[in-house]
C-alpha cells in the first residue's frame, strides 16, 4: 500500500476513534464510571455521589494518586467552572471523560509507531487503529486503559536502552566501543523514565506487575552487559531505575495515605487500627484482597482457561491470535527461528521480539491463576500481540492468501465488536442519564429521585444535583438501584414513596420490563386516555413515559425477555429503555 493510501486510512480510522468515543453510548462495565470518575467528580465538585467498596474499606484498594494523574482534565474544568461561576453538567463531564480516553489512546499510537519495524510500520499502525479494543475500551476511563498505555510507554524505552546498549551493536563491529557521554546520559534518562513508568503503571493497577516482568527482567539483563559483568558497576546501573521508582511510589503513598486519612468512611472502616495500618499501599491491598477466595467469588468465579482462549482472541482478535499461534507452529515444524528471535534491527529487533512473546506468555499465565477473568484484564497485551505480528510477517511465516482471509475476519470482528461495545451493550442509560440531567424539573422541587430497574449501576455524576451558578447544594438527588427485583418489589417501593410533596419521582427501565404481565394485576404499557402518552400502572402508580431512548440497550442477563418483547412489538418499543415520572392515582 503506497505511503499516502494508508496513511488516509490510518488517520480515517483515527477519526472514526474520536467519533467512537464523544458518541458512544455503551456501557461496558460499571468500573469505567465507578472507578474514575465517580469518585473523583464527588472531591472536584461537590456532588452527590456512589462511593464503592474500593475506597470505603480500611484498606482502600485504588490510589488517588493515580486517579488524579488521568484525571486532570476535570481538575481543569473544576477550575474553569469555578472561576466562570458556572454549575457542572453531566454533558461536561462525560465529554471530557471520554476526550481524555481518547487522548491517552494515541499514546498506543505513538509507541506502536516507534517499535514497529519501519518496513511494517504501516500495517502495525492500521491493525492497531482497527482494533475493536482500541475503538471501544480504551477511549473509556477503565484503568485498564491507563495500565496499557503504561506499558507501551516502558516498551518504547526498553526498546532505546536496547540500542544504547554496546553489547547489542551489529556483531560486525571488531571492538566493543565504551558508551560515549551523551549515551550515558541518555541512559540515565531513560532509565529515570523506565522506574517512574514501572510506579504509575504499578499504582494504576497491581496487575502491571504481571505485565511489565518482561520489560523488567530486560532491564536487568541490558545493565548487566552494560556494567559488562561486573556486580558491583550493575547495581550503580540500575540504581536509578531503583531511585526513579521508590521516589515515584512515595509520592503515591504520601498522597494517598494523606487523603484517605480525611475519608469518613475509611476512618469509620480502620477503627482501632495501628498507625502503621493508616499508610495506604494501594497496590499492596489490591493485591492482598485478590488473594481471598471468598472476595473473588463476590464479583464472580470463572474457569481459568477463559483468558487463554475466550478474552484473549476478544480482546486482540480471533484473526491475531491465530496468526501467532499457526506461526509459532509453523516455526516449530520447519525448525525455522522462532518468534522471538526474529527482527529487523539487528540485536536490537531480536530482543524487542522476545520481550513481546515473554509479555503476553507471562500474562496470560499469570493472570490466568486468579479465578476471575474479565476480558479488559488483557487490554494491555493489544500492542505486544500486533507488534509481534508484525514480526511473523516480516518472515512470511503466514501466506499472503491466509493473511488476507485473516485481515477480512480482524475486520469483521472489529466491526461486529464495535458496535455491540460502542453503541449497543446497555447503550440506553447513559444517554437517558443525560437527557433527564438537562430536562428534569426543578420548580417547586425539594427533592429529586432515581429509580434504576434492570439496569446496570448508574453513575451518579451523570445525573448530578441540580444548581444554579455558583451553588453546589441545588436540589439534592437520591438515586435508588433496584437492580434485577421483580415487578412486585418495584410496585411496592413505589407504593412506599406515596407521592410525597417536593419529591419528583423518575424510573428508568428497559421498556420490555415495563410490557410484562402479572396475572393480579396490570403492568403492560398502555395507551393513556388523554392522548398519545404511554403510561405504565404499578398498583396505584402510574409511570408516564418522557423519553425513549433510540438506540437500544441490550442487555446480555436478560436475552429472553428481550427477544419476548421483540417478537411482540418490535425493536423499538421491545430495546428501548424508557425514562418514566411516577405520579399517584386518587384513592
Amino acid at each position: 500500500m503506497a505511503r499516502r493510501s494508508w496513511l488516509q486510512v490510518y488517520l480515517a480510522l483515527v477519526l472514526l476513534r474520536s467519533w467512537l468515543a464523544l458518541t458512544g453510548t455503551a456501557y461496558i462495565h460499571p468500573d469505567e464510571w465507578f472507578q474514575s470518575g465517580e469518585v473523583i467528580a464527588g472531591d472536584l465538585f461537590g456532588i452527590q455521589t456512589t462511593r464503592t467498596w474500593e475506597f470505603t474499606v480500611s484498606k482502600p484498594c485504588r490510589s488517588m494518586a493515580s486517579l488524579r494523574l488521568s484525571t486532570l482534565p476535570l481538575a481543569l474544568l473544576s477550575y474553569l467552572l469555578a472561576q466562570w461561576r458556572q454549575a457542572v453538567k453531566a454533558e461536561h463531564l462525560f465529554l471530557v471523560q471520554r476526550s481524555t480516553g481518547f487522548l491517552l489512546s494515541l499514546i498506543l499510537d505513538l509507541s506502536c509507531a516507534l517499535l514497529a519495524p519501519r518496513s511494517k510500520r504501516a500495517l502495525t499502525l492500521l491493525l492497531l487503529a482497527s482494533s475493536s479494543s482500541v475503538l471501544t475500551f480504551h477511549v473509556r476511563p477503565f484503568s485498564n486503559s491507563i495500565e496499557s498505555c503504561m506499558l507501551a510507554l516502558a516498551l518504547v524505552v526498553i526498546q532505546r536502552l536496547c540500542e544504547l546498549t554496546s553489547v547489542l551493536r551489529p556483531k560486525k563491529t571488531v571492538e566493543k566501543k565504551s558508551p560515549t557521554r551523551s549515551d550515558s546520559i541518555a541512559w540515565i534518562l531513560n532509565s529515570l523514565a523506565f522506574g517512574a513508568i514501572l510506579s504509575i503503571g504499578l499504582f494504576s493497577r497491581f496487575t502491571f506487575a504481571i505485565f511489565a516482568a518482561s520489560s523488567g527482567l530486560v532491564f536487568l539483563a541490558l545493565a548487566w552487559s552494560r556494567a559488562e559483568g561486573h556486580v558491583g558497576k550493575w547495581v550503580s546501573t540500575i540504581s536509578v531505575a531503583i531511585v526513579s521508582f521508590l521516589a515515584t511510589s512515595a509520592a503515591h503513598i504520601t498522597f494517598d495515605s494523606t487523603y484517605y486519612s480525611s475519608d469518613a468512611g475509611v476512618q469509620e472502616a480502620a477503627v482501632g487500627a495501628k498507625w502503621y495500618d493508616k499508610l495506604h499501599v494501594t497496590p499492596w491491598n489490591a493485591f492482598s484482597y485478590n488473594l481471598g477466595s471468598e472476595n473473588l467469588a463476590q464479583h464472580g468465579i470463572h474457569p481459568r482457561w477463559l483468558h487463554a482462549l475466550v478474552n484473549y482472541p476478544m480482546i486482540v482478535g480471533l484473526a491475531p491470535f491465530a496468526t501467532l499461534v499457526l506461526a509459532q507452529v509453523k516455526s516449530w515444524r520447519s525448525k525455522k527461528p522462532s518468534l522471538s528471535k526474529l527482527g529487523d534491527v539487528g540485536g536490537s529487533g531480536k530482543v524487542m521480539s522476545s520481550v513481546y512473546k515473554g509479555t503476553i506468555v507471562m500474562s496470560l499465565l499469570g493472570l490466568s491463576i486468579s479465578p476471575h477473568q474479565e476480558p479488559r484484564f488483557l487490554l494491555p497485551l493489544v500492542l505486544p500481540s500486533i507488534l509481534l505480528i508484525c514480526h511473523t510477517s516480516e518472515r512470511g511465516l503466514v501466506s499472503p492468501p491466509l493473511r488476507n482471509a485473516f485481515i477480512t475476519c480482524h475486520l469483521l470482528q472489529s466491526l461486529l465488536q464495535t458496535l455491540f461495545f460502542g453503541y449497543l451493550h446497555q447503550g440506553g442509560l447513559v444517554p437517558a442519564m443525560l437527557w433527564t440531567s438537562e430536562h428534569r424539573g426543578s420548580s417547586g422541587v425539594d427533592m429529586h429521585k432515581f429509580i434504576f430497574w434492570r439496569t446496570f449501576k448508574p453513575p451518579a455524576h451523570l445525573i448530578p444535583t441540580l444548581s444554579t451558578a455558583g451553588d453546589r447544594v441545588g436540589v439534592p438527588n437520591h438515586i435508588i438501584d433496584l437492580g434485577s427485583s421483580t415487578a412486585e418489589k418495584v410496585e411496592s417501593y413505589l407504593e412506599g414513596l406515596g407521592g410525597r410533596v417536593g419529591e419528583d419521582v423518575y424510573l428508568f427501565a428497559p421498556r420490555w420490563a415495563m410490557l410484562s404481565r402479572g396475572e393480579e394485576r396490570k403492568r403492560e404499557e398502555e395507551e393513556a386516555a388523554e392522548g398519545d402518552e404511554r403510561v405504565a400502572v404499578f398498583g396505584k402508580s402510574r409511570l408516564r413515559l418522557i423519553y425513549s431512548t433510540r438506540i437500544p440497550n441490550l442487555d446480555m442477563d436478560h436475552i429472553p425477555e428481550m427477544m419476548g418483547a421483540v417478537r411482540k412489538v418490535g425493536f423499538g418499543r421491545g430495546l428501548d429503555l424508557g425514562v418514566y415520572k411516577v405520579g399517584y392515582q386518587e384513592t
